[in-house]
């Protein structure tokens, strides 16, 4: 793999590194929300940056349901609503999330300013939640890239194979146990 970024897994985090939508920012946030919420359905994430956050103008879904949108996931109350966390252990569902050193919302951001904070830069709502799912016994890979920036095309490029190739895996399997019957 290439390491231009010099991309690596973030081994601070507990995750289960593993072995059908895929998108950043907001988009990211809606590809997480479409397999956490039908894992039967589309089954497997791969979201670029995803906007896992409080994020103003970016609304997602009801204010009323969910008043902290995406962070309600992965932050615990008061800031959230601990959703992950709330699942049953080894649900359905792959994730893949990855998030640059210098994303939206944290000191050293390089695009445009987000609304910051702990509880609201894309690396922390990122790692966080991959560190909620993956304790759910749930399937994720985490993609920590130094240096890059939220959404870097860098990145992107970078990933889209690997992450591609790591989403694809469970039909690869299910057509080589076909092959072999």
């Amino acid at each position: 793999m290439t390491r231009t970024l010099n991309t690596i897994p973030d081994e601070a985090a507990p995750l289960k590194a593993a072995k059908k939508s895929k998108s950043s920012n907001a988009r990211g946030g809606a590809a997480f929300k479409a397999v956490f919420y039908e894992p039967d359905l589309f089954g497997t994430a791969v979201a670029l940056s995803p906007a896992l956050l409080l994020n103003p103008g970016y609304d997602l879904m009801s204010d009323d349901v969910h008043p902290n949108q995406n962070r309600d996931y992965w932050a615990t109350p008061p800031c959230g609503q601990a959703l992950i966390q709330q699942e049953p252990q080894n649900r359905p569902g792959r994730f893949w999330l990855q998030a640059g050193q210098n994303a939206s919302g944290t000191p050293n951001e390089c695009i445009a300013p987000g609304p910051g904070g702990y509880l609201n830069d894309i690396l922390t709502a990122t790692k966080e939640t991959a560190i909620a799912l993956a304790n759910k016994g749930m399937d994720v890979r985490y993609v920590y890239a130094r240096g890059a920036c939220h959404t870097d095309p860098r990145l992107q490029l970078e990933q889209r194979v690997p992450a591609l190739i790591w989403a694809m895996a469970p039909w690869k399997e299910k057509l080589a146990a076909k092959k072999s019957a």
